[in-house]
């Protein structure tokens, strides 16, 4: 997928779009990541959330049963 193409390009954007029987899962991933990895950057890679500090730390995903 082209970079033009992304459907999202923030973690709030992606948690947007996701069915709201996963969104409390996932915003509460997310917490405890921001929590456990205060200085790491949040970004969009892979098309997932990504918490990078000099290289990828962690990426989290949600997907369908």
């Amino acid at each position: 997928m082209k970079e033009a193409e992304k459907p999202y390009e923030t973690v709030d954007e992606y948690i947007q779009l996701l069915p709201d029987d996963i969104k409390a899962y996932i915003i509460e991933v997310r917490n405890t990541i921001q929590k456990s990895l205060p200085n790491a950057k949040e970004k969009i890679s892979w098309k997932m959330p990504t918490y990078w500090d000099k290289h990828n730390i962690i990426h989290f995903a949600a997907h369908k049963k």
